[in-house]
């Protein structure tokens, strides 16, 4: 009988370690895309600036766009 206990017992440690390890791993996957998604926009906005930037540079030389 005192088997029995001792088993359920283990069964239901390494169940609730795989379940905190796997809920772990979810929450840092959510975090690691919030920063990558961060991290995109901020270079797609720089590179709109810089974008919009030397397209005005064009204009302001006389020419008629970025070919003149």
């Amino acid at each position: 009988m005192v088997w029995v206990v001792l088993g359920v017992v283990a069964v239901l440690v390494v169940v609730t370690v795989g379940y905190v390890g796997w809920r772990d791993r979810q929450r840092a996957k959510v975090a690691d895309d919030d920063v990558a998604e961060r991290s995109a926009l901020s270079r797609k906005h720089r590179y709109e600036i810089e974008r919009h930037a030397s397209q005005g540079t064009a204009w302001n030389r006389g020419g008629h766009g970025p070919t003149g």
